[in-house]
């Protein structure tokens, strides 16, 4: 178990085609994985972590979020800049309360679940 990892930058892993699980790092503050432009699978236990920054740049193989992103309480930053296979967040997105960066610009999303 990875217990005392803050931080994994697996940045510009570009064979990389999915996630590790996550339930083996309780206590990850910081999840890079910039540049993974093969990336196509987000582990659904990304849901168990707690203080977190994600950071997708340029993850142009990814084509949704796993719905557990979304019980993220603690999650503060979220970016999906570059992600072009996007095109849609879950109305779950209301759930991340601690959310207050959200960036989501050069992907397919064209409306946020809570605006009108």
């Amino acid at each position: 178990m990875l217990e005392n990892l803050k931080i994994l930058n697996l940045g510009h892993s570009l064979d990389l085609t999915e996630t590790p699980d996550f339930s083996y790092m309780p206590n990850l503050e910081k999840l890079v994985l910039k540049g993974c432009i093969s990336l196509s699978a987000v582990s659904h236990s990304v849901g168990s972590l707690y203080k977190l920054l994600i950071n997708l740049t340029d993850c142009k193989g990814l084509r949704k979020l796993p719905r557990s992103i979304y019980k993220l309480k603690s999650l503060e930053t979220l970016i999906l800049s570059g992600c072009s296979m996007i095109d849609k967040l879950e109305e779950d997105l209301e759930q991340m309360e601690s959310l207050r960066t959200l960036i989501a610009d050069k992907t397919a999303i064209t409306k946020v679940p809570f605006s009108t």
